[in-house]
């Protein structure tokens, strides 16, 4: 695998939204030149126009970050590999609730505050595919765009064994948000970094804790992401196994 000036690997950045990944952006700016990092927009038109660049254009970054689904290291011609971090599914979901009504340009922000909408319709709204197992429905993508309601609304066991073994054989680094500070002292002996300090980006106000919301919510949440909730178990197994080897 290439390094780039400062010594780092080269990765892929999946950006699972509402799982630290705006602090972790920091980091990174900290350890690859500003003009080899592409950051996605965030849209699924970004992720096609990153598709439909030039092969010798991709291959010159060394760190493509943004939200997006599994599927991007097709785009290299070097052996790339994935980072990413997960989070607990019910501290995703209130997380990505809460951030929704701050942020007006959100694409929900409207129909939330339009309906005056609580956590709890909020989760039970349909209104987006990310309340149903949405880190498995980008963990699972093989297109690099996610699963979305256009593809299927409910996954299934095939889909829970693909991000398993994506995050296998593709992922350098897979770690959870609470344990943010491991998963940088992991970086530095996998990936190179030297600079790991950082400042919390892109944190609400308002904490709602799991032990605040009411039983149905806390059942509807989960209900919703029991793949999730599996993937992220396996996640954390996975980053343990391989902790002590990255720590040495």
């Amino acid at each position: 695998m290439l390094n780039n000036e400062h010594g780092a690997k080269k990765i892929i950045f999946l950006h699972i939204p509402k799982a630290g990944g705006t602090t972790l952006y920091s980091v990174i700016r900290k350890n690859y030149d500003a003009n080899k990092i592409y950051t996605l927009a965030g849209t699924r038109q970004a992720m096609i126009e990153f598709m439909k660049m030039p092969r010798e254009e991709i291959n010159r970054y060394y760190c493509v970050q943004g939200h997006m689904g599994f599927g991007f290291h097709n785009y290299f011609d070097d052996d790339i590999k994935y980072i990413t971090l997960m989070r607990d599914p019910i501290k995703r979901v209130i997380s990505l609730y809460f951030y929704i009504l701050r942020t007006p340009q959100h694409y929900l922000h409207n129909l939330l505050t339009g309906a005056r909408m609580g956590l709890k319709e909020f989760v039970e709204s349909g209104a987006t595919h990310e309340l149903y197992d949405g880190q498995t429905r980008l963990l699972a993508s093989e297109s690099g765009l996610g699963i979305t309601f256009d593809d299927k609304k409910k996954l299934d066991r095939g889909d829970a064994e693909l991000a398993k073994q994506h995050l296998r054989d593709h992922f350098a680094l897979v770690g959870t948000l609470d344990q943010f500070d491991e998963f940088l002292i992991a970086a530095q002996r996998r990936l190179g970094w030297k600079e790991v300090s950082y400042e919390k980006k892109n944190i609400s106000h308002k904490k709602t804790q799991i032990t605040d919301i009411d039983d149905h919510t806390f059942r509807t949440i989960s209900m919703n992401n029991e793949i999730d909730f599996e993937l992220y178990s396996y996640a954390q197994e996975l980053f343990q196994e391989k902790l002590t080897g990255y720590t040495q």
